[in-house]
């Protein structure tokens, strides 16, 4: 199979076997829009976990439930960087005219 072609196309005639940057860099943007958004967000979550995890806090879940919540974090951008490569992969998997 021939490689696909890269291409700045109006859409207007359809050409298979390219891949239309047009379409793509509005995922690109997505795609960084989230990763900052969740770099903003990740001192609460930090924070929280840390509330949960001190013993001395009020919020405290206990030392059998501790080392879990623990991992949160490790999840947190665990699941970003997931969406990440996912939504970076099917936006350049199609290699087809309707983008």
């Amino acid at each position: 199979m021939p490689r696909p072609r890269l291409v700045v196309n109006d859409g207007l005639v359809p050409v298979q076997g390219v891949i239309h940057l047009e379409n793509k860099i509005g995922v690109l943007i997505s795609i960084v829009i989230l990763v900052v958004i969740a770099a903003v967000l990740f001192p609460i979550v930090n924070t929280q976990v840390q509330d949960l995890t001190n013993a001395s806090s009020e919020n405290y879940v206990g030392a059998s439930v501790d080392d879990i919540v623990e991992l949160v974090p490790l999840f947190y951008w665990l699941l970003v960087s997931l969406v990440t490569i996912g939504a970076a992969i099917a936006a350049f998997r199609g290699t087809d005219s309707t983008g």
